[in-house]
Order: structure tokens, then sequence, then C-alpha cells
């Protein structure tokens, strides 16, 4: 699975070996998922700056590297992160 978000929220439940540039205002949450690869969305388009304005979202404001992980593996994480846009 590779995928790209910008939201507000993010919560990923029963997701393994999936790659995800992210853009989150808050912290991401894992659960019950493996191999989950996140990088920084880093991505644009036209449109970008006065979508995210309408859903009063700011760049600034981006929690995408702070997962919380509610069911972390015994002596690894589920997740890591990526330097693979998830388009490759």
């Amino acid at each position: 699975v590779k995928c790209a978000f910008i939201t507000r929220q993010l919560r990923l439940r029963d997701v393994h070996d999936a790659k995800i540039a992210l853009m989150c205002r808050t912290q991401p949450i894992l659960e019950s998922s493996s191999k989950v690869g996140l990088m920084c969305y880093d991505f644009g388009y036209a449109a970008l700056a006065e979508q995210m304005a309408g859903a009063k979202l700011e760049l600034w404001h981006n929690f995408w590297s702070h997962v919380y992980d509610f069911t972390p593996a015994d002596g690894s994480q589920n997740w890591s992160f990526s330097t693979t846009a998830p388009s490759t």
C-alpha cells in the first residue's frame, strides 16, 4: 500500500507493509499494524495552499513523526521513518 495524506487525524488499524507520506495535525496512531513506513508529506499542486486554508490546516502544525503505537512489538517497532516516497 502506498498513500499520501493531509489530514487532521490519522488512525491506522490492521495496516501491513505500507508506505505513507503524511501531513497530520495530531499525533498519528497505529494499532495492530506492522511494517508501516512514514515520511513527511512533501508533494505540491496548484490548489494545495487554498485547500489547506479552507480546511484550517497549517504546514507548521505537522506531527507526522510523533507516532503512537497502541500495540508495540516486542523488541522492534511496527513502523519506521521512510526516505522513499510512496510513488516509487
